[in-house]
């Protein structure tokens, strides 16, 4: 099979030649395997590695200009701004000014300039997918609470949600109107070439979820629910993003209409993999699960063969899994251990359907 032949069977719930695998890290990662391998393609990566993946399209922005600061830092068009952090082994962005902090009335609101559909060129996006060549074309990235978090601190956002439900609503129904109206321009302009795309929304924390199961409740699904309705009728998947500790959440998940939980963050409590696959393998896919905060940066090859093995035994049973580490491969993580994961996909991933 073929990377889109293999993809496109594990998101039809059919059996490939063997486990699809993914790929997610930080640009220090892949300038490491790019120099790894001796090239600039990362494509000759994704070959070496077996790495399937997904072709991802976007418009082009084409709105007001977005500043850059003298002190470094730069906005993007909701006007929140970030700043490189540098840490011992990178950089992250982080998000240093909040465009709606503060804010707790529709009058704000209405005075704050939301984003366009103008500020984008949707003539390209066909164009795009026709250069996919071998792999599943991915499109179009939703979110209500991040997307929150990045128009406010994330303190507020949380104490919003408890103490003024009005307000968190109202935001909540103009952001969803606007990602609503995104989307199904993308889908079109895609002419049915986007097979996936994401929701995400991190709510869970290492041990628990950021807020109580049933605050999310009278938030998110019947948003969630519009979405994937539409989502489907473009023959879209819809994979929805949150590490940490949501299982409380997973069969309101599947009731409004995800079909691909990632990234399975299975040392958390309710996250465990046997679990997962046992109550909810019938009705959602697996993404992700190599963990990623022990094993990968800090375990031996043959502990990550094991980990990756252990994923496999766990996920992989009838279909439904595509494998890649749990997170963003961090800069820590030895080239050797990154190249263990994928080769065992490559020479053992048949075997445990």
């Amino acid at each position: 099979m073929t990377s889109k032949e293999r993809v496109l069977a594990y998101l039809e719930r059919r059996i490939p030649d063997r486990v699809p695998t993914s790929y997610r890290a930080t640009s220090e990662v892949t300038h490491k395997l790019l120099a790894h391998f001796g090239t600039d393609d990362f494509q000759v990566v994704r070959r070496a590695l077996g790495i399937d993946g997904f072709f991802d399209v976007s418009p082009v922005y084409v709105g007001p200009d977005l500043h850059r600061f003298g002190d470094g830092t730069w906005e993007d068009f909701w006007g929140t701004r970030y700043k490189n952090i540098q840490y011992a082994t990178g950089c992250y962005a982080e998000k240093c000014f909040f465009p709606l902090q503060g804010a707790r009335t529709a009058e704000q609101l209405d005075r704050y300039r939301w984003p366009s559909l103008d500020w984008w060129d949707f003539s390209c996006v066909s164009e795009q997918a026709q250069r996919a060549q071998d792999q599943v074309v991915r499109g179009g990235v939703y979110s209500l609470f991040e997307q929150f978090n990045a128009l406010k601190p994330l303190d507020e956002c949380l104490t919003d949600i408890l103490v003024e439900p009005e307000f968190v609503l109202d935001v909540f129904v103009r952001l969803h109107g606007f990602w609503m109206q995104y989307l199904e321009r993308l889908f079109q302009a895609a002419e049915g070439a986007i097979k996936m795309l994401f929701i995400s929304d991190d709510v869970g924390m290492q041990d628990r979820m950021m807020m109580r199961p049933d605050v999310w409740r009278g938030f998110f699904p019947p948003f969630y629910r519009e979405l994937t309705a539409m989502a489907h009728r473009y023959g879209v998947s819809v994979a929805y993003h949150s590490d940490g500790s949501i299982d409380p959440i997973i069969p309101d998940l599947i009731e409004a209409g995800a079909d691909i939980l990632e990234p399975v963050q299975h040392v958390c409590p309710g996250m465990d993999r046997e679990h997962l696959k046992a109550a909810y393998g019938d009705r959602l896919l697996f993404m992700g699960a190599v963990e990623n905060q022990r094993v990968l940066p800090f375990g031996t090859v043959e502990e990550v063969r094991e980990e990756t093995r252990e994923c496999l035994r766990l996920l992989a049973k009838g279909g439904g899994y595509m494998l890649s580490s749990c997170h963003n491969l961090q800069p820590v993580t030895p080239v050797e251990n990154i190249i263990a994961m994928y080769q065992v996909v490559q020479e053992e991933g048949h075997l445990y359907f």
